[in-house]
């Protein structure tokens, strides 16, 4: 858990606490500070240009100006020590931008982070029979498609989640990361 000095309260600036977990994975729908951590240490620099016309456009995103370097002071000693690591995964992995379309799935802003994604390949989704029933496994299919005509290299990230009355009592059951290799026209 963090509790970071950064908000003015009663004459200290302060925040938290949040979940560094949480923050690390995109979950920022979970309680106190995480959305405002997450977008802390993984906000993009944007340059924008005002237009004769009086409208802004964008004309540069700096992607790594932000989040990186974060750190704490050693245990014992006036040392420091980074913990970028525990915050936030390296800038460009898949791990990261899963966790950023994550967050913006949550945010007020959806549509401002559009991932990439390769239109050859489709995935469908499918829950088989009449949905989950209470002691029984919840079976789901997935099928992917590859239209083009080279090798293609597939990340399926799953979660499931039990819900207790409402979204905020989600106790997370399993994480699963699969690879997938798909031949042309596969």
């Amino acid at each position: 858990w963090l509790i970071p000095l950064l908000r003015r309260a009663v004459g200290v600036f302060r925040c938290g606490p949040t979940s560094v977990t949480a923050v690390r994975s995109g979950q920022v729908y979970l309680k106190y500070d995480t959305p405002f951590v997450f977008a802390e240490v993984n906000s993009d620099k944007v340059y924008w240009q005002r237009k004769t016309n009086g409208t802004f456009a964008v004309i540069r995103v700096d992607k790594s100006a932000v989040g990186h370097c974060i750190s704490t002071k050693a245990v014992g000693s006036d040392k420091r020590v980074d913990i970028t690591h525990l915050y936030k995964h390296p800038e460009g992995s898949s791990e990261e931008r899963t966790a950023v379309e994550m967050a913006c799935n949550y945010g007020s802003k959806r549509s401002i982070y559009s991932p990439t994604s390769a239109s050859d390949v489709s995935v469908e989704v499918a829950l088989e029979g009449d949905g989950p029933c209470v002691g029984q496994d919840a079976v789901l299919s997935v099928l992917l498609k590859n239209s083009s005509s080279a090798a293609r290299s597939v990340d399926l990230y799953s979660q499931v989640a039990a819900m207790h009355n409402s979204e905020a009592n989600k106790t997370f059951l399993k994480k699963d990361r699969t690879s997938v290799e798909l031949k042309p026209h596969e």
